[in-house]
């Protein structure tokens, strides 16, 4: 009867680490929208008689510019969506030993098995492998 011999699992963590720049077009075009216009009488019409020309420019206007500074908030969430695929395994050379030299198992068997066969035939068995 063999004695059987645990094996743990050894895990290897790791992290990756990508950088990336998220870049997100933001167009802001300002505009002004005049409210409901009030036009107010200030005191009474003045009228005058005998045909007294009007002052002022015909068909004149007056222009003014009103400007606002703003201050624009605009909130935005930078992400990135993961999606992980499936896991990708390339081995790599496999060694070995000759007679038991670094056998970790500690198993009889194992090193009775390797003293029956001369050391050319494991060697040649190892490199196969």
């Amino acid at each position: 009867m063999h004695e059987k011999q645990s094996m743990d699992v050894g895990t290897c963590p790791v992290s990756a680490t990508h950088e990336t720049t998220a870049c997100l077009p933001v167009t802001i075009s300002p505009f002004a929208e005049p409210g409901p216009i009030c036009i107010e009488n200030c005191g009474a019409p003045i009228i005058n008689c005998g045909g007294e020309p009007c002052c002022g420019t015909p068909n004149g206007k007056f222009e003014f510019t009103i400007s606002q500074k703003m201050q624009i908030n605009i909130p935005i969430v930078f992400g990135a969506d993961i999606m992980v695929g499936e896991t990708y395994v390339k081995n790599g050379q496999t060694t070995g030993c000759i007679n038991g030299d670094c056998c970790t198992c500690n198993c009889a068997e194992c090193e009775s098995d390797l003293s029956a066969e001369n050391d050319s035939d494991v060697f040649e068995q190892i490199k196969n492998i």
